[in-house]
């Protein structure tokens, strides 16, 4: 598998940097296509984005990782923790993104031209 990264965003109060022991909880419903149960690898880098409730204004944004991502088959209960390692600026690109749980791949070099 690729290395990908996972976008996170939401628009709940108290989010990413305020979670008790880092614990987050999302179900099936948040995983956005491409994203799939089965892209799911603890450790993996992600960019986690919280929004204003409401008008949607991107409030702030944090680079990090997906830990000790657990869930069963057949149920909707996905637990996670956050392990976050700085603020960032807010992806512009990322700016008018519903809530849910995005996989990025690593976009492929350009094919060369032969050319120096």
């Amino acid at each position: 598998m690729k290395s990908v990264r996972y976008i996170m965003a939401t628009d709940w109060h108290d989010h990413w940097d305020k979670l008790p022991g880092g614990l987050a909880v999302y179900t099936t419903s948040m995983l956005v296509p491409p994203m799939a149960t089965q892209l799911f690898k603890d450790g993996t880098t992600a960019t986690f984005l919280l929004f204003s409730k409401g008008s949607r204004r991107p409030l702030k944004a944090w680079s990090g990782k997906v830990k000790e991502i657990s869930h069963e088959p057949g149920m909707e209960r996905i637990a996670f923790r956050v392990k976050l390692s700085r603020e960032v600026r807010f992806p512009r690109k990322y700016a008018r993104l519903p809530d849910g749980w995005y996989v990025e791949e690593p976009e492929a070099p350009a094919a060369s031209s032969g050319f120096w």
